[in-house]
């Protein structure tokens, strides 16, 4: 019991109960059993991209600027010194492309079931260690699986650190932003020095 994969279809098949603890979760790898099952944040609802915003803090800062002016005005100058902003960016989504499949448990009772060779599954926390015949997939510890170009690649992985347990990964974007300063004007006066 414990094994879990995933199904192409609305329900479980026979013999299989859906995982509803997984729903609305990336489901990480991990290779040592007594952190499975641990989950960090709020699920994701259906078919939700979630919004998300970032705070941020900004600075700069105007060096000093020696200026002669000959002829008449200039507007175009600030003060000298360090100016700071914060704000938090407008809310977006990850964009990212996502398939929502059910996740189901092998019941118990179900275990005449043959899995095939190469079959890569997940064992939920009633499992305290790999049953015979199955070992930990290290090459997926700490990252999600996804469906990828096995014609192509093979099996690959991100170059992204894997993540550790209960790891909430932070990002980070980029933006720009416009400081206002306060304005020194010059006025020049004909003559000669």
């Amino acid at each position: 019991g414990g094994y879990t994969t995933y199904f192409r279809s609305a329900t479980c098949p026979p013999g299989w109960s859906e995982l509803p603890e997984a729903q609305g979760r990336l489901v990480v790898s991990v290779d040592t059993p007594s952190v499975s099952g641990l989950t960090l944040g709020t699920p994701l609802g259906d078919k939700e991209d979630r919004t998300h915003t970032h705070g941020f803090e900004a600075s700069t800062t105007l060096p000093t600027k020696h200026v002669a002016a000959i002829d008449c005005c200039n507007d175009q100058a600030a003060g000298h010194g360090q100016y700071s902003g914060n704000g938090t960016s407008n809310g977006g989504t990850s964009g990212l492309p996502f398939t929502q499949l059910v996740l189901c448990r092998l019941d118990v009772a179900n275990v005449s079931y043959t899995v095939p060779f190469g079959t890569v599954g997940f064992f939920d926390s009633s499992v305290e260690a790999c049953p015979a015949n199955w070992k930990p997939y290290d090459t997926a510890a700490g990252r999600t699986l996804v469906p990828g170009y096995p014609a192509i690649s093979g099996t690959s992985k991100s170059l992204s650190a894997p993540l550790s347990s209960m790891e909430d990964r932070k990002h980070a974007h980029t933006f720009a932003t416009t400081v206002s300063t306060d304005s020194v004007s010059f006025a020049g006066i004909d003559g000669c020095c």
